[in-house]
């Protein structure tokens, strides 16, 4: 694992692992996917979660962010609108959109067939991250 990080250090994706309550083997995979969608220039990467996207009051469904650029998570976790397993998802997406990838989407895990439809792009749901 000692190596891993080093390796994506060198790629230039340098985060802060220490999320609260995060298992650090999915931390390391997290950023490790993140890492790779951003060296190759991918498309588009998903993250599901279990809430319908970015929102910026998380017990109301309603105030789901339909659509950000990643300048402006910085802000929103400061603001504490970004918390949790959010953060080290949202760095990392930053931190792959400025090596290349295209989009990332953070879509509701518990809704049934929703990656599927994301991914062929039937259907937008949850939040759509841009640089």
């Amino acid at each position: 694992m000692k190596y891993l990080l080093m390796a994506l250090m060198l790629v230039g994706l340098q985060m802060d692992l220490r999320a609260q309550g995060a298992d650090q083997d999915a931390l390391l995979k997290l950023v490790a996917a993140a890492a790779l969608a951003g060296a190759l220039q991918a498309e588009q990467m998903v993250f599901l979660s279990d809430v319908p996207g970015l929102m910026k009051d998380v017990k109301d469904a309603k105030t789901l962010i339909r659509e950000i650029r990643a300048v402006e998570l910085e802000k929103l976790e400061k603001e504490g609108v970004i918390g949790g397993g959010m953060i080290p998802k949202c760095r990392s997406a930053a931190a792959a959109l400025k090596q290349g990838l295209k989009k990332v989407e953070f879509v509701d895990g518990r809704v049934a067939g929703a990656l599927t439809k994301v991914v062929k792009g039937e259907e937008k749901a949850g939040t759509l991250l841009k640089k």
